[in-house]
């Protein structure tokens, strides 16, 4: 069964970068983020830190609005129609 990573980011980048290593055998990694983020470059701090090259898995970044909790909630019900076919792992 294939594995995808779902990694909310935040200013701290430590969880994320210690639980994507943990699980190398990802077929897809997902990383949630804001405009906020993505301009303090966070998603790219944590690729580099996990040396994101060496895990051959399909990368997508989600942008979404700092308080779009319905934006999260529309990509979650998403996460649910694809979970017979993969196994999902939340950060």
């Amino acid at each position: 069964m294939n594995k995808i990573i779902v990694s909310l980011v935040s200013d701290q980048t430590i969880p994320n970068i210690i639980f994507i290593k943990s699980n190398h055998d990802v077929a897809k990694l997902v990383f949630i983020s804001t405009e906020k983020m993505e301009s303090n470059k966070k998603t790219e701090w944590i690729q580099k830190s996990v040396k994101i090259g060496m895990y051959n898995c399909k990368i997508k970044i989600e942008t979404i609005m700092a308080h779009g909790i319905r934006n999260l909630k529309v990509l979650f019900r998403f996460m649910e129609t694809v979970q017979n076919s993969v196994s999902i792992l939340y950060n």
